[in-house]
């Protein structure tokens, strides 16, 4: 059987026996969503309504500022908001004007990396020996040492937790 397939096989299993944690992610994903849509709903409607009944100087203006918005691909809006709530970027910020955090260590905004060497069977092309190295150095105790040690505004940033 194929990694593919496992995989499959794995999600449905979770699915099927109802697991409590893929339930609680599932419900917790579409709050987020539904909460997305109702903030982003009651901003855009009123300001659509305005932008066809109203006529101003700019209008045409600000149509097309707000097309050309609406066809930014999803990503994008995805990197921007995460760079407007990324933690380096809050402590980097420094806290000019007065704000507050309003989520910290909710599992939600937990950001986990991942280093996944490619399998050399499947890719024999690929450098897999220096693949290897790459992955003992960053499972080192000098990865993991510059990593919890890795400080914005006295704050740590990281904590490592890799394993094999």
């Amino acid at each position: 059987m194929n990694d593919i397939t496992q995989g499959l096989l794995a999600a449905l299993r979770l699915i099927v026996t109802f697991d409590a944690e893929l339930w609680e992610i599932g419900l917790r994903s579409l709050q987020v969503s539904l909460t997305a849509v109702i903030i982003a709903s009651a901003v855009a409607m009123p300001f659509g309504a305005f932008l066809a009944v109203q006529r101003f100087k700019y209008r045409r203006l600000v149509i097309s500022i707000m097309n050309a918005l609406m066809g930014l691909p999803p990503i994008v809006v995805v990197l921007i908001f995460y760079i407007l709530s990324d933690r380096a970027s809050w402590l980097n910020f420094k806290n000019k004007g007065d704000l507050a955090l309003l989520f910290s260590g909710d599992p939600v905004l937990f950001n986990q990396y991942a280093y996944l060497p490619v399998n050399p069977a499947k890719h024999p092309t690929v450098q897999y020996g220096m693949a290897m190295q790459l992955e003992e150095w960053l499972l080192s105790d000098k990865s993991a040492a510059l990593i919890n040690n890795y400080q914005i505004n006295g704050e740590t940033l990281f904590v490592f937790n890799g394993q094999q």
